[in-house]
Order: C-alpha cells, then sequence, then structure tokens
C-alpha cells in the first residue's frame, strides 16, 4: 500500500499516516446496543442456552478494579486473564489473574 508517515513538526513520537487508495485493514468493532454500567450485564439480556461461571469475587481485600479481561480456547482448555488492582488502573500492587478451565 502507499504509505506515507509525517513525523511531528517538534520531533515528538506522535506521527500521522496518511493512506493513499489502499485503505487500512479492518479492525473488529463493537455494534451492539450502548451499554448502561448501571443495570445488571450492561442492560442487554444474556444469550439464551448458555452457561455462565463467576471466576471472581473482587472485595477491598483482594482489588476491586479489574480490567484488560482475556479469554482463549487451546488444547480443549479456556485460559481467562485480567488485571487487577486494588483501586485504580496501573498502581503499585497491580497483579495479573487467571483462570483455567479443567
Amino acid at each position: 500500500p502507499k504509505l506515507t508517515r509525517t513525523d511531528d513538526l517538534l520531533g515528538g513520537s506522535r506521527s500521522r499516516v496518511r493512506w493513499g487508495r489502499d485503505r487500512p485493514p479492518r479492525f473488529p468493532k463493537w455494534v451492539g446496543p450502548v451499554l448502561d454500567p448501571l443495570l445488571p450485564h450492561g442492560g442487554v439480556p444474556l444469550a439464551a442456552n448458555a452457561t455462565y461461571h463467576n471466576l471472581y469475587r473482587a472485595t477491598l481485600a483482594i482489588g476491586t478494579y479489574n480490567m484488560a479481561p482475556m479469554i482463549d480456547f487451546h488444547d480443549g482448555q479456556f485460559l481467562a486473564t485480567w488485571k487487577n488492582s486494588p483501586r485504580d488502573e496501573d498502581q503499585a500492587g497491580q497483579r495479573i489473574l487467571y483462570s483455567q478451565s479443567l
């Protein structure tokens, strides 16, 4: 593709990317309804005929801020990972947790 890069005039790390005739690759994006954080499950119904498992229950003692969830399926097992922090993102005491299916 015809790709040009224009560096910041001040020499910073920010740059702009301009695409020629070729379009940038498409990435997955959320196309569902707007979620409401005040409602259970964001206000959307759960999927029918699915089994749900709670992997973790946050408490003040073990951290209440959980972010960056990832799930993978390999060799017949699921692996879920996420970051956990006492209160806010990227602070002292942050750790990475996981749960693995058997």
